[in-house]
């Protein structure tokens, strides 16, 4: 597109060019990034298959029952005890209850956590664009809908308050019960039992409230209960032992849905067996197992949990196939983002068609022409520039993997630089016999003549 048409390049494509310094200072910082981050990655790739290796040699499997063993390096798959489970309940959740209706839940669970919602009236937005050209006008539309939403929705923003009313029952949302904490975090044991054992806080860290606990069991204690039927316009009243009832997963103040009913929710951690790799500590209370450094890897400590009942093999197999996927993703990122680093650090060349096409595009009589044929010449610019770029970028990044792995583990690494090696020379041999213009071969055996 030319100065002209465009509008807003300025004088001699001066933005064109802006865009391609930019572009070209993006590249020239993202490449070595990208470099370093492949480079760091492989390491780490390395140092933690070391770990992994280091856990099956080292290992002993061990049961379940019994006296658990000290300071030793242990496997163990084990199922969660839940006897000794945290008692959730809800006074736990929202200690302004009363003692009775805090009692009317418990459940047991590693983690558990609380959602209060409110029955609210929402507004949405929604924009269109009527006639043409200077007639052109933008038109907002304003929809009212009720839905349930844990955060107060603030009712004196609303845009067409008549049209709350008509479709809320009321342009007014009511604030939560002032007794329930909205706001309230996730709850967790310190130590979980497994077996024998008591996970240390590097790994009960790992347990998160993640499966809905049913209140069905929990529906006979409400069942005398009376509800609302909603329709509050200021805060609803406190949540009493009275005007509260189990519907399913939830604690609703309504039997159906109205503006201002309130329903909580829980969840728990539904984790039944834990597989681990730990030290066993003192009394089965585990920690981290202290690693060895070794040829590009420091020390440091190992501890692997799986939630889930696993033998000691398919635990590894885990690990393993991890450890590889995180690797080739982190890789293909990596080669695609060393790509298009290059393919920044040239794009100065394209822009540099461009500017040359849009003053072409300005030649008298002629122009229109001339514009078509350098956007012929751009297009097959940017094409040779990707195609360079891609193998610039590409080389970069294998080359350091390849010296990555030939510090780290020199047998695979030198064999990795020799493929880089091979292909590099290849490539040149290529090119060294693609005859050169002027140049024809008679016969086989002949001296070339250049031609006439």
């Amino acid at each position: 597109m030319s100065d002209e048409e465009g509008g807003d390049n300025g004088p001699f494509g001066i933005e064109k060019a802006k865009y391609a310094f930019c572009c070209c200072c993006i590249g020239i910082i993202l490449l070595p990034c990208m470099l370093i981050m492949l480079g760091a990655h492989e390491k780490g790739y390395v140092c933690r298959n070391k770990d992994i290796i280091y856990a099956e040699k080292s290992a002993t499997e061990v049961g379940c029952t019994g006296a658990p063993p000290n300071d030793q390096f242990v496997f163990f798959s084990c199922e969660i005890n839940a006897s000794k489970l945290q008692t959730f309940t809800l006074k736990d959740f929202n200690p302004a209850f009363s003692t009775q209706l805090g009692a009317k839940i418990s459940f047991n669970s590693i983690a558990a956590s609380q959602t209060v919602e409110m029955y609210q009236c929402v507004e949405s937005k929604s924009e269109r664009t009527e006639g043409t050209g200077n007639n052109a006008r933008k038109i907002t539309t304003y929809s009212y809908s009720l839905g349930w939403n844990s955060q107060p929705i603030n009712s004196a923003a609303f845009n067409d308050k008549g049209k709350a009313s008509s479709a809320c029952g009321s342009s007014v949302n009511p604030g939560f019960p002032p007794n329930v904490e909205r706001q309230s975090s996730a709850k967790r044991m310190n130590i979980v039992p497994v077996g024998m054992f008591k996970l240390h806080a590097g790994f009960s860290d790992t347990f998160q409230a993640d499966t809905t606990v049913s209140l069905s069991t929990f529906a006979s204690s409400f069942n005398s209960n009376t509800l609302s039927n909603g329709g509050f316009s200021n805060t609803v009243p406190s949540i009493t032992a009275t005007n509260i009832r189990a519907i399913g997963d939830f604690l609703m103040t309504c039997n159906t849905p109205r503006l201002g009913c309130v329903r909580i929710s829980f969840k728990k951690n539904g984790a039944t067996y834990a597989s681990a790799f730990a030290n066993s500590g003192k009394s089965g209370n585990t920690a981290p197992q202290p690693t060895k450094s070794s040829w590009g890897c420091s020390s440091g400590n190992f501890a692997e949990l799986i939630k889930a009942r696993k033998t000691k093999a398919e635990a590894i197999d885990s690990l393993q196939d991890s450890n590889t996927s995180s690797l080739w993703a982190l890789r293909f990122i990596g080669v695609l983002l060393c790509w298009a680093a290059v393919f920044c650090c040239m794009y100065p060349i394209i822009a540099a068609f461009d500017i040359i096409g849009d003053y072409l595009g300005e030649v008298p009589c002629i122009g229109c022409l001339l514009k078509m044929i350098a956007d012929i010449v751009e297009t097959l610019v940017k094409i040779v520039v990707c195609c360079m770029s891609c193998s610039f970028g590409c080389s970069c990044a294998f080359f350091v993997i390849a010296v990555v792995w030939v510090v780290m583990r020199p047998t695979v690494g030198i064999v990795l630089l020799l493929i880089v090696v091979v292909l590099s020379v290849g490539a040149c041999v290529l090119m060294k016999l693609v005859p050169k213009k002027g140049v024809q071969v008679k016969d086989v055996g002949e001296d070339p003549v250049e031609a006439s």
